[in-house]
C-alpha cells in the first residue's frame, strides 16, 4: 500500500513535494507580500488547491526553529494554519526537525544545503537548484520511509 505525502519546507518562499508511489511532482510557490495578513492568505490558499489536486493522506512539515520573535512568530504562524486545515480536512499531519531530517538524510545533523541539495538530486534523479524543494522532497522521502517502516515493508 502507497501512502500520498504532501511536504512543506514553509517560508516566504516554500518548497513542496508530492509523493504517491513512483509519482514525484515538486516546485517553489512565493508568498511574499508586504503585508502579513496576505501572506497567511496566499499560503492558505496554495494549501488548499495542493489538497483538491493530490488528496494527500498526510502532510509534512519543518518544524519551527527559536529564531527571533518575528521570524518565530511568523514561522508558527505558517505552522498554525498547516495544521488547522489538516484538522479540518481529516488529514494526519506530523513534523520533523531539520537535524533529524539533515542526519537521517544526507548523514549528518549539520548537513549543508548543497548536501540536502545533492541528496535530493540523487534519490530523485532530478536537477533541483532550490534548497527549499530539495528539503521538501527529503522530507516527503523521509516521512515515506517512516510509513514504510512502520508498515514493516521496509
Amino acid at each position: 500500500m502507497t501512502i500520498k505525502i504532501l511536504a512543506l519546507d514553509q517560508a516566504l518562499s516554500t518548497g513542496w513535494a508530492f509523493l504517491d508511489g513512483d509519482r514525484v511532482e515538486s516546485g517553489v510557490f512565493s508568498i511574499k507580500s508586504d503585508k502579513v495578513c496576505e501572506r497567511y492568505d496566499m499560503f492558505e490558499s496554495e494549501i488548499l488547491r495542493m489538497i483538491r489536486v493530490y488528496y494527500p493522506d498526510l502532510i509534512i512539515f519543518e518544524k519551527a526553529h527559536m529564531r527571533n520573535y518575528n521570524t518565530t512568530k511568523f514561522a508558527m504562524g505558517l505552522i498554525t494554519r498547516i495544521e488547522e486545515i489538516c484538522s479540518l480536512c481529516d488529514i494526519d499531519y506530523t513534523d520533523v526537525h531539520t537535524g533529524t531530517l539533515k542526519k537521517d538524510m544526507a548523514g549528518h545533523g549539520k548537513a549543508s544545503k548543497a548536501d540536502m541539495i545533492k541528496k535530493a538530486n540523487e534519490i530523485f534523479n532530478k536537477e533541483i537548484t532550490s534548497d527549499d524543494e530539495a528539503d521538501a522532497l527529503l522530507m516527503a522521502e523521509w516521512a515515506r520511509r517512516a510509513y514504510l517502516i512502520a508498515e514493516g515493508t521496509l
